[in-house]
């Protein structure tokens, strides 16, 4: 893998177009690490934690009501069963971003094939961020819940995967990012999540990252305690420094 370069620029991932007709390329041509572009506008496919659901068992992803929870009245073992079969053989690509919920990502890998350059970002949202903002029919936070923490993990860890081995193949050096905006709150009241919890899950993430050889970068776009992502195994920290 090639070192990433000095004050190399690049994206956060979200943007407000309805498509990406033109745009792609224009990243590449104005960015040292191109991003695939989110569209959140474009379909509620496209909401960050809308996202990455898919292969997630137990999930109610309600389009027209712009809405995503888990449904846990029902035998959710039965569903999580074969979740976790995918995940211990390995399929990686039973969590790829499908077109309908990441056009961007698509669409950047058609525009970075023949192209020159030496990198490529990709992004997930975080554990943290997606099982405090994601719950249950009954409107408890999912992370709350063992068997659901455990499967977002794992879904966003084999995602990343993906993501890293998929980008790989057009450019050799890859950054996938982690967004955690749900980190501004750590240590409030309204979070009850240990130091040590944290640390571990988002590891998970970033350990199936550096298993496909790519460097993994954290995003939080406002305060928290800094001292609990630079405990994990992180390359990159985003910050506001100017703020």
């Amino acid at each position: 893998m090639p070192n990433p370069p000095p004050f190399g620029t690049t994206v956060v991932g979200s943007f407000p177009h309805a498509s990406s007709q033109g745009l792609c390329r224009r990243l590449i041509d104005a960015l040292d690490l191109p991003a695939w572009p989110q569209f959140p506008r474009r379909a509620f496919q496209e909401n960050m934690y809308a996202q990455f659901s898919a292969p997630l068992p137990g999930l109610v992803l309600d389009s027209q009501a712009e809405k995503i929870y888990f449904q846990i009245s029902g035998d959710l073992s039965s569903l999580l069963t074969p979740f976790y079969e995918r995940v211990l053989a390995g399929q990686i690509d039973a969590f790829a971003l499908p077109v309908e919920y990441a056009e961007g990502f698509h669409a950047m890998l058609d525009a970075l094939s023949g192209t020159p350059g030496e990198w490529a970002k990709g992004q997930v949202t975080g554990p943290v961020s997606f099982g405090l903002t994601v719950t249950d029919e009954n409107l408890r936070a999912s992370l709350y819940d063992e068997m659901l923490a455990d499967a977002i993990v794992k879904n966003l860890a084999m995602n990343a995967r993906w993501q890293a081995r998929t980008l790989r193949q057009r450019r050799p050096g890859v950054v996938i990012f982690v967004d955690e905006p749900y980190m501004a709150s750590f240590g409030s009241a309204y979070i009850s999540l240990a130091r040590e919890q944290v640390i571990a899950m988002l590891d998970e993430v970033f350990e199936a990252i550096h298993a496909e050889g790519a460097l993994a970068g954290v995003h939080c776009c406002a305060n928290t305690d800094w001292s609990v992502l630079l405990a994990t195994k992180i390359d990159i920290l985003n910050l506001d420094a100017y703020g």
